[in-house]
């Protein structure tokens, strides 16, 4: 059975950045996922554009430690231009 959007609640999407994460938690179930690649930023950004169309007020971005992503502020930037509210889980 699939979901009508309408039925969706569209305050705030997830997209997962990559798995990659400093910490190493031990109880950590992405744990062997540690050293994949992060998802581009072209994919991220094309996401936050879907996101936005779609009528998502806010973007969480997580995964593994989505701050260690190395292009982590042009993220923010990008969802700002686009008035787009993010948060960090």
């Amino acid at each position: 059975n699939i979901l009508k959007l309408k039925e969706l609640n569209k305050e705030r999407i997830k997209i997962d950045t990559g798995f990659a994460c400093n910490a190493k938690c031990y109880f950590c179930y992405y744990r062997s996922h540690l050293k994949d690649p992060f998802l581009s930023i072209n994919e991220i950004k094309k996401q936050i554009v879907q996101s936005k169309l779609m009528g998502f007020k806010q973007v969480e971005f997580s995964g593994g430690e989505s701050t260690y992503h190395p292009e982590w502020f042009y993220m923010l930037e990008f969802a700002k231009k686009l008035s787009i509210k993010f948060k960090n889980e």
